[in-house]
């Protein structure tokens, strides 16, 4: 991984170049206001036009997108497909999410939680706090799951404790495997299916969810009643 040096000087460098030149200023607000609005075609249109740097480009949103937890990622992974194919925009989307996630984990464990909050807001990380005393380690891999929950608020939260970076990105990888590849699917299909392809990914989350629940329920009450009398 970067060591720390590096990657606080990268933020503040990608940070600089954003706020000193206007071209790129504009295009990556045109590129967030499409990720916003969920505008796959238009976005995909945007990727096209960097031409042999499209790879590039959606890397860098991935990351943009991620850092700023409240952006839904989840629309790149869609424009990657439309763009370049199923398993192409697979890889590019897994590659690149998973770079985000640990760049995310890297900030929260470098600069701590008053930086995170900012980026991810205060109430966003406290409620995340409750679901990782419930969950644990399968925290990072339910968020990941759940289409409902932002898993780049999972990642900073990771980062504010002891989880090591390996066990971290193992996680993280084991839980994007099942999204990725349906919102791939969607994105190289052109999307005319969304409503009905869903239902199994939600319903997979679900399933996990539940499954966290009754674990964690189940060692609450091996807690209460402590171990058997011989």
């Amino acid at each position: 991984m970067l060591p720390p040096l590096a990657l606080v000087t990268t933020i503040l460098a990608a940070l600089a170049a954003y706020l000193l030149q206007p071209e790129l200023r504009a295009a990556v607000n045109e590129a967030v206001a499409l990720i916003l609005r969920a505008d796959i075609a238009p976005l995909r249109d945007y990727l096209l036009s960097f031409g042999p740097w499209a790879v590039v480009v959606s890397v860098l949103l991935q990351i943009i997108t991620s850092v700023l937890a409240p952006l839904p990622s989840f629309v790149l992974t869609f424009a990657n497909a439309f763009v370049f194919g199923f398993w192409w925009g697979v890889m590019l989307t897994f590659s690149s999410a998973l770079l985000a996630s640990a760049i995310c984990f890297g900030i929260a464990r470098i600069l701590g939680r008053p930086v995170v909050e900012r980026l991810a807001t205060r109430r966003a990380l406290e409620a995340t706090d409750v679901f990782f005393v419930r969950h644990g380690l399968y925290a990072v891999v339910i968020a990941r799951l759940i289409p409902f929950i932002n898993p780049d608020v999972i990642s900073y939260a990771a980062g504010l404790t002891s989880l090591r970076w390996r066990v971290f990105l193992i996680s993280i990888a084991l839980g994007s495997i099942p999204s990725t590849l349906l919102y791939s699917y969607l994105g190289a299909s052109g999307v005319t299916a969304v409503g009905w392809l869903l239902i199994p990914l939600v319903s997979l989350g679900l399933l996990t969810l539940a499954i966290a629940l009754l674990r964690s329920r189940s060692k609450a009450g091996e807690r209460l009643t402590g171990p058997a009398a011989d």
